[in-house]
């Protein structure tokens, strides 16, 4: 376990130790210290998704990803991709029991991760996520509410550096590589990413095949 790891453990163990009720602590200190707990929580997570993306960037640049696929019970991902600090946003999961894919399980969580991260930073009040099978695919769609996505970005959102409209871009934007390395993820793992025009909000669809229901 690396340094990042380390400090999410302790600020996670901390933030439970600090008590919701103002039974041992002055309500005002216990107020500011969950929220600068949350606040090294949640960017020690936001560095450690950064350095998963560069890992993966500087392995498409020398052509050495490779997926070792394994059957992927889809819901516990779901949620564990929705386990987050939403800033507000709610998040809900709608996947059927028993849904399989075939995918590499740590590709599986960094794609989730992306997806969500950025359909949370957009969203003005909700992200939905949910799953099925159609044929031999598991489509897994992302669905956020917020101001949505212009025309004349959409071609060009699975490249590196890409960004959404400087018009709606958020504060603390991402860097611009989570979609290319969803992208470059998917393709690793004979799936596909796709997104879909809304007329309000975003939605993006992660195709991967489909399991037998056997876990490995």
């Amino acid at each position: 376990a690396g340094p990042l790891t380390g400090i999410i453990t302790s600020a996670e163990l901390a933030l439970e130790s600090v008590p919701h009720e103002p039974a041992r602590v002055p309500d005002i200190e216990r107020r500011l210290l969950r929220r600068r707990l949350t606040t090294i929580l949640r960017q020690a997570h936001r560095l450690n998704e950064l350095r998963d993306d560069l890992l993966a960037l500087a392995a498409a640049d020398a052509d050495t990803i490779r997926a070792r696929a394994a059957t992927v019970d889809v819901l516990p991902y779901l949620r564990a991709a929705v386990d987050i600090d939403g800033a507000g946003v709610r998040l809900t999961v709608d996947c059927p029991a028993d849904l399989y894919c075939l995918v590499q399980p740590t590709h599986l969580s960094q794609m989730l991760s992306n997806l969500v991260s950025n359909a949370v930073r957009y969203a003005e009040h909700e992200v939905q996520l949910a799953a099925l099978k159609a044929g031999d695919r598991v489509l897994i769609t992302i669905r956020d509410d917020g101001p949505g996505i212009a025309p004349e970005v959409a071609h060009r959102l699975f490249r590196r550096f890409a960004h959404a409209d400087a018009a709606v871009r958020p504060e603390g934007a991402g860097t611009g590589l989570g979609l290319y390395i969803v992208h470059t993820l998917a393709h690793a793992n004979n799936g596909t990413i796709l997104f879909t025009p809304e007329e309000r909000g975003t939605r993006f669809t992660l195709a991967l095949p489909a399991g037998s229901g056997t876990v490995a």
